[in-house]
């Protein structure tokens, strides 16, 4: 009776024993066909993505188009030089009047800088501020890159880009008049500052003068530019005015 007893305990384990196996070897064929299938995806999409990398680089034929391939690398070299992802390099054109044409990094315009210029070229959109704005015939120009403006880089005296909203460049109390860039509709609005007042992050001074360039872009976009002339120092517009005239929208 015992030894009965003990068998059927033994072929009671038995079977336990062969549905824990059995649930241990499809586990492991579970995870194993999963870590496969991702893998397989994730091969699939580098392959995709380094497919649209080498199509983009192959089909790089000019600086501009170098600029514009996401795959590219942009060296800070004067003038600029774009190197695409198979080795093929490509260096920024001086323009005409022998100033150094830079085009922001999304690739949405280009502009020609005087020498002696110091701009910031940002990635996060079509953007460059300018620190640094004293002509000097024959010094490089020096463009310095970034992912997006500093807080310090707020207050700078000259300033380009690509805005859906323009508005806070534009003072309601300053004068409007039409100014066409290149087939473009657009506006100059001038606000000069009479007495010493406190604006946001940075002060105006009495004798201070606030220019802003509005152009309605054919895609609902505006290009957007700003000029601060100080007080006491050379009013440039003249010039920001020639380097306007120099902008390409691509």
């Amino acid at each position: 009776m015992l030894k009965r007893r003990r068998m059927n305990n033994q072929t009671g384990f038995s079977a336990i024993e062969s549905l824990l196996v059995l649930v241990i070897v499809l586990l492991i064929g579970f995870i194993g066909y999963y870590v496969w299938h991702a893998q397989k995806v994730t091969d699939k999409t580098l392959n995709s993505t380094n497919r649209i990398a080498d199509n983009q680089s192959n089909t790089v034929n000019s600086f501009a188009a170098c600029v514009k391939a996401k795959s590219s690398v942009m060296e800070e070299t004067y003038p600029e030089q774009c190197v695409t992802k198979d080795g093929k390099k490509f260096t920024g054109p001086r323009s005409q009047n022998g100033w150094e044409e830079v085009i922001s990094k999304n690739g949405g315009f280009s502009v020609d800088v005087p020498d002696g210029w110091n701009v910031w070229n940002y990635g996060g959109g079509d953007e460059m501020r300018f620190d640094g704005i004293t002509y000097t015939k024959g010094m490089p120009v020096k463009v310095q890159t970034a992912a997006t403006p500093y807080a310090g880089d707020s207050e700078v005296p000259f300033s380009i880009a690509i805005l859906t909203d323009s508005s806070s460049y534009v003072s309601p109390q300053g004068t409007k008049t039409a100014y066409p860039l290149d087939g473009l509709e657009g506006h100059e609005y001038v606000q000069h500052w009479t007495a010493d007042t406190d604006r946001g992050p940075g002060e105006r001074n009495k004798g201070d003068i606030d220019y802003a360039f509005v152009f309605n872009m054919q895609n609902g976009d505006q290009l957007t530019i700003g000029y601060a002339a100080k007080a006491g120092q050379t009013n440039q517009i003249d010039l920001i005015k020639q380097v306007i005239a120099t902008i390409k929208l691509y």
